[in-house]
């Protein structure tokens, strides 16, 4: 979920899918909805199936829309679907049940319908932590059918080992909030850990400072040991096409508000304080009677930060652009069946 306003500019607005081919087996596809989300999917094309990454707010079928044969890939409207969920928000969510409702079975089209197993109490509570009630959404009940391991690899051409997807682990957002790292084409796949120019939200019921600062530590120090300058993220909104790099612009401004040196604007959002940092690119509201702790938290993190430059040679200043990642999201485990 993201708030603010859209800046996509898609021009289409009577079409509830817009569809934007990416790479040569990678699209995207806008919602247009009565929310002013705009989540973007995104869907991959393998050799015996396709992902696709999140399912929108449910303005429309999305399913339907798929095997409509609408994207100019014939792929997508006869290859069965692997649907992974980057987080639970009620705009990333809304099309599960078409894939597998509650209760099963699944749509023949559906290989499974996968969510991180960061927090499956939490995941699997929606109704009550996909923020659907508090604008008035629905979401229909469905079953998680795969649960996503921490450093897991999602085989998609086999033999190719840049043709996967590696699976990370991102809570901060939400507690069971994954990314996805596609080597092969230098995406990665980021839900709404991540996105510019409007607010990332972690001053939610669920949100965990703590938890963002750490999850973008460890990412940056990960992708900094791939090819971090072609490096693309995919967002969950606003940007398709956001540089890698970016995010050493969002670790200062996370530094910034640690050691109490950003400004910030306060405002009201749901009856709570919230404070509102910004970079160049970014936006953080954060949780006011949070931030009154920012003492206790820096001096948590930066312990957790010492441990790990003992440890690792790493330093803790991820500005200085030096890592050895070898270490991190070592959890990795061959395909289950894909």
């Amino acid at each position: 979920m993201k708030r603010k306003h859209s800046r996509l500019g898609l021009g289409m607005p009577e079409l509830v899918f817009v569809p934007t081919q990416l790479q040569k087996n990678v699209w995207r596809v806008v919602e247009n909805d009565r929310f002013m989300e705009n989540p973007i999917m995104y869907i991959i094309a393998a050799t015996k199936f396709n992902v696709l990454i999140d399912t929108g707010v449910n303005t429309s079928n999305l399913l339907e829309y798929l095997l409509s044969g609408d994207i100019e890939d014939e792929r997508f409207a006869t290859m069965p679907y692997l649907v992974i969920n980057t987080h639970n928000h009620f705009d990333h969510i809304g099309g599960n049940y078409l894939f597998s409702p509650k209760g099963g079975p699944k749509h023949e089209k559906c290989v499974d319908l996968c969510a991180g197993d960061g927090d499956t109490d939490y995941t699997t509570n929606f109704p009550e932590t996909c923020l659907s009630a508090a604008v008035g959404a629905h979401s229909n009940p469905y079953e998680v059918t795969r649960w996503l391991e921490n450093g897991e690899i999602i085989q998609l051409v086999p033999g190719e080992h840049n043709e996967i997807l590696k699976v990370l682990h991102i809570p901060g957002h939400t507690p069971d909030s994954i990314g996805l790292y596609y080597p092969g084409a230098n995406l990665f796949f980021s839900g709404d850990f991540v996105y510019p120019f409007s607010s990332i939200l972690l001053n939610l019921p669920h949100s965990n400072f703590n938890h963002y600062v750490e999850s973008l530590y460890l990412l940056l120090q990960y992708l900094k040991a791939q090819v971090f300058e072609r490096i693309r993220l995919c967002c969950g909104h606003s940007d398709s096409n956001l540089p890698g790099s970016d995010l050493v612009e969002l670790w200062a401004l996370v530094e910034n508000i640690m050691q109490k040196t950003a400004e910030y604007k306060t405002k009201m959002v749901f009856g709570m304080p919230c404070h509102l940092y910004s970079s160049d690119k970014f936006e953080l509201l954060i949780n006011g009677a949070f931030v009154k702790n920012i003492e206790k938290l820096l001096i948590k993190v930066a312990s957790k930060f010492e441990k790990r430059r003992l440890s690792s040679n790493v330093p803790p200043n991820c500005k200085q652009l030096q890592y050895d990642a070898g270490a991190l999201y070592k959890n990795g485990n061959e395909s289950k069946g894909i």
